[in-house]
């Protein structure tokens, strides 16, 4: 038997049970990200069982070869999946009638294979199979171009998402989405060793291991997902539309408007010390103010100049500074002082830190103390 039978089978295993697992598990927030998700992984593991049935045995000899135009049918259907997952868990409130438009190479092939593994139902037939060259080559790529292209948008989604998400959290560490950015990589990853098994015969036999390595490294990150939107459902729309649509909607504020709500949130947030609860985010900050999540955003961008982020890090960052001088914290641990300045944890401290302060609170210390 071919050594690569095995890796193949326990890729296509992992992946299949990986698959159900996100569709089925009704504990994730965002069911619908998931079962995308989900559906991504039912249709890589078409992929690997495709190539299981090849590494059985020889086409001559092998009866189950007659599955693989079935097998290629749903490979169409994979990155569209990721991509829309991925859609789904920056925006959980987007329309899903949006999506049909991914599908259109995936219709298109399956109106192909019905011709071509069917021809005895269809008296025309020989004229949709004997195709044009360039269709021929279109068909050959489109898997790889549509991996370039999807991965490119997911790419770009992401790079969005991390620069809107400040505007809703002042905590971005668990509930940013780089645990997808893994999964893309392994798929990177993937491509990698496939083109390297084509050119290199001695890497050749390690492929299918590095596959199956790959895919459980997937399969971890895809079940370790943080909520990306801790609040409630009904919450949910209005922080969605306050943090990706632009902030002219809100320009009827005049500016002595702005100027009034800024004093009214600084009040609330410095002198009532809002920031050092480590659970704030825009809509609890929000209620706490009598703003709306709208008007909230727009006033923190357009009166003081910052996101969330930045509004609410720099003013805990200078909370942490006061801790750090003083005598009372002197022989307190950097775990300690980040809890007492709103931080939730000590990673999330030192990334702040270092990045409004310009170095790290050790470093800190150290210059105040010389």
């Amino acid at each position: 038997m071919n050594p690569s039978f095995l890796w193949y089978s326990l890729s296509a295993g992992a992946l299949i049970l990986q698959g159900f697992i996100l569709i089925t598990n009704v504990t994730h927030v965002n069911k619908l990200a998931n079962r995308w998700l989900g559906l991504f992984f039912l249709c890589a593991a078409t992929i690997f069982i495709q190539l299981l049935v090849e590494a059985a045995a020889p086409e001559e000899s092998n009866p189950w070869f007659w599955l693989i135009p079935f097998l290629e049918l749903p490979r169409w259907a994979t990155f569209p999946y990721f991509f829309l997952s991925l859609r789904s868990f920056v925006n959980p409130t987007v329309s899903i009638r949006k999506a049909t438009w991914h599908f259109v190479p995936f219709f298109l092939f399956c109106l192909y294979a019905a011709f071509v593994l069917f021809p005895d139902a269809y008296a025309d037939n020989q004229i949709i199979l004997n195709l044009p060259a360039w269709v021929a080559w279109v068909i050959r790529y489109l898997f790889l171009g549509q991996a370039i292209v999807y991965c490119t948008l997911s790419f770009l989604l992401l790079r969005r998402h991390e620069r809107q998400i400040k505007r809703f959290s002042a905590i971005i560490e668990h509930v940013n989405l780089a645990w997808i950015r893994w999964i893309m990589y392994v798929v990177l990853g993937m491509t990698t060793l496939w083109i390297l098994g084509k050119n290199d015969p001695s890497i050749a036999a390690l492929v299918p291991f590095g596959y199956f390595a790959l895919i459980l490294f997937m399969a971890y990150h895809s079940l370790n997902q943080q909520a990306i939107y801790p609040i409630s459902q009904s919450q949910l729309p209005e922080v969605i539309d306050a943090i990706t649509l632009p902030d002219k909607r809100h320009a009827r504020l005049t500016d002595d408007q702005v100027a009034l709500l800024q004093k009214e949130v600084q009040k609330a947030v410095v002198d009532e010390r809002l920031y050092l609860d480590p659970l704030l985010n825009l809509p609890a900050l929000s209620e706490k103010v009598g703003l709306g999540t709208h008007e909230l955003s727009f006033v923190l961008n357009q009166g003081f100049g910052k996101n969330f982020y930045q509004y609410i890090n720099e003013l805990r960052v200078e909370e942490a500074k006061q801790l750090l001088e003083s005598e009372a914290f002197r022989d307190q641990d950097m775990a300690s002082i980040a809890v007492h300045a709103g931080f939730n944890s000590r990673t999330t401290f030192y990334t702040a830190f270092k990045k409004i302060a310009g170095m790290t609170p050790k470093a800190y210390l150290e210059q105040f103390n010389t």
